[in-house]
C-alpha cells in the first residue's frame, strides 16, 4: 500500500438498492476501493444504477461521471446469505468497472482484476493499513490504521520504534465514513515533529488533529474562541443520530 489515505477513486454508488443492505454495500464499496490501484480516477465517480430487465444496458462514459445502468436480480440477492450477497456486489461492481475500461483509457482492466481478486481473498475486508511514515530523525515511523464499523471508522495510529523493532497501537479517533470516502476530510498527514504525528482538517482554516506519543494522547489544535473550528470538529467525531436533521443541529450547535 502507497498511501496514507483510503483513496476511493473513482468514488462508487449504486443505485435502487438504497434501501437493501446499505451497510453490507458501504463495506463491499470500501473493500474494493481498499485494493483498487493504478486507475487513472482520482476525481471521478462511477455511478452503478440497477435496473430490472436483463436485456438493458447503458453506459456513459463521456464525463468525469461515469454510469452504467445494469440488471441486478434483486429477489434473487435478497434471498442469499450475507457472505454470497457481498461476492455478488463486488462481481457486479468489478463488471462494471469492466465495462467502462474498454472505454477510457487509464483504466487498466488488469488492475480491476487484480483488486478483484485481492477482494475475494482478503481475510480483514474492514480493516484497511497504510505504508509506514518515518519521523523527522528516523528514529520512529507510523502506519495508520482504518477499522470500518458500519457507518463508523476507527482510526488508530501504528508506532514503531526501530531501535527496538517494537510496536504500539494508539486510538485517535472515531469518525464518519462518508467523512472519509466522500468528504475526504482527513487531508495531509504528517508527523510534526518527532514525537507528534496528525491530520489537517479540510477547509477548516488549519483545524488539527494530532497525536502526541510522549503524552499517549490526542490533541485538536483549533482556535478556542471559534464556533466555526467547533463545528468542524464536531463533524467529525462519530455519535448515534436518529437522523440527518439531528446530527446537522449538533454541528451547527
Amino acid at each position: 500500500m502507497t498511501s496514507m489515505l483510503i483513496n476511493y477513486a473513482p468514488f462508487i454508488s449504486i443505485y435502487n438498492l438504497d434501501d437493501v443492505e446499505i451497510q453490507l454495500q458501504d463495506e463491499v464499496i470500501w473493500l474494493f476501493s481498499k485494493h483498487l490501484k493504478g486507475l487513472k480516477a482520482s476525481r471521478t465517480r462511477l455511478n452503478i444504477h440497477i435496473l430490472e430487465n436483463p436485456k438493458e444496458i447503458f453506459v456513459d462514459e463521456e464525463t468525469s461521471i461515469k454510469s452504467v445502468s445494469i440488471y441486478f436480480d434483486v429477489p434473487s440477492f435478497l434471498e442469499l446469505e450475507r457472505e454470497k450477497k457481498k461476492e455478488l456486489l463486488l462481481t457486479l461492481i468489478y463488471d462494471c468497472l469492466s465495462i467502462i475500461s474498454e472505454k477510457v483509457e487509464g483504466w487498466v482492466q488488469g488492475n480491476i482484476e487484480e483488486a478483484y481478486q485481492n477482494c475475494l481473498n482478503d481475510e480483514c475486508p474492514n480493516v484497511y493499513i497504510t505504508n509506514y511514515k518515518q519521523s523527522p530523525n528516523r528514529k520512529r515511523k507510523v502506519a495508520i490504521k482504518y477499522v470500518l464499523d458500519g457507518k463508523k471508522v476507527t482510526l488508530f495510529l501504528l508506532l514503531k520504534i526501530k531501535a527496538t523493532q517494537t510496536e504500539k497501537e494508539y486510538k485517535l479517533i472515531e469518525t464518519f465514513l462518508d467523512e472519509l470516502a466522500w468528504n475526504k476530510t482527513f487531508q495531509n498527514p504528517r508527523w510534526l515533529n518527532d514525537g507528534e504525528f496528525g491530520f489537517t482538517l479540510k477547509n477548516s482554516n488549519d483545524v488539527m488533529l494530532t497525536y502526541n506519543f510522549e503524552k499517549e494522547f490526542p490533541n485538536w489544535i483549533h482556535n478556542g474562541s471559534s464556533s466555526v473550528d467547533l463545528g468542524h470538529i464536531r463533524r467529525v467525531t462519530f455519535r448515534e443520530f436518529n437522523s440527518v436533521e439531528e446530527r446537522r443541529r449538533w454541528v451547527n450547535f
